[in-house]
């Protein structure tokens, strides 16, 4: 590998890249090792292909079916599923469209490494990045101001470790209560005016075992004392 300047190095050594050779590149590379060593492009490419064929069996297609939807020929489509052929970036992103599949969650499987710096808080991160993206959009927009707050308090102190404003994820929760609250009392009263359950009187409050508990003592306080009577 030709000469490197000092910024060469400086860039190599804060991004923990490596120098490394790979059977499919005729000269030195630099690379970030993996969790277990440094796998190898056709390793990657074989995760890939895994992968790709996990969520096509999820989705119940064939794959016949698959090639024809991206415009290949079974036979060449083959060849990517058994990582014969190099997927490029492009290809990758037609096959998520067609399997609606996450790209990240693939990226994942071939490459955990690039999601953090060990094996545990990558599975974490990627897990929540797949809980991110199923999430609804309101959720998202109340959870997006404490993600934003907690990613500024960890850039304002580097390696350090920082604390959950709890305050504001209390807050968040509530909001989020309300918006769920909500959400369950709008679909009973779709259902209601769609006939398919009896009228709705009260969002909940009324109806709890305590309030009816207490109603049944008022009725038994207003009914007539039959045993008194001469």
């Amino acid at each position: 590998m030709a000469r490197k300047s000092r910024n060469d190095i400086d860039y190599v050594v804060k991004r923990g890249l490596v120098e490394t050779r790979d059977a499919e590149i005729d000269r030195p590379i630099l690379r970030k090792p993996g969790f277990a060593g440094m796998p190898s492009f056709g390793d990657m490419e074989d995760c890939l292909s895994r992968e790709m064929r996990a969520k096509r069996a999820e989705r119940k297609l064939t794959r016949e079916q698959l090639a024809a939807m991206i415009g290949l020929s079974t036979q060449v489509f083959g060849r990517y599923e058994k990582a014969i052929s190099k997927m490029h970036v492009t290809r990758l992103i037609h096959i998520c469209e067609v399997l609606d599949a996450s790209p990240v969650d693939m990226i994942f499987q071939a490459a955990p490494h690039l999601f953090g710096k060990s094996d545990e808080e990558a599975r974490t991160r990627a897990e929540a990045l797949s809980a991110i993206q199923s999430l609804p959009k309101n959720l998202l927009v109340l959870l997006l101001p404490l993600l934003n707050e907690l990613r500024s308090r960890t850039s304002q102190f580097p390696g350090v470790a920082i604390a959950a404003p709890t305050a504001d994820l209390a807050a968040r929760l509530a909001e989020l209560d309300k918006v769920t609250a909500t959400e369950a009392i709008m679909t009973a009263l779709r259902e209601t005016l769609a006939g398919r359950q009896k009228p709705i009187l009260s969002t909940g409050g009324d109806n709890t075992p305590e309030m009816a508990r207490r109603r049944k003592q008022t009725r038994a306080k207003k009914a007539p004392d039959h045993e008194s009577r001469p």
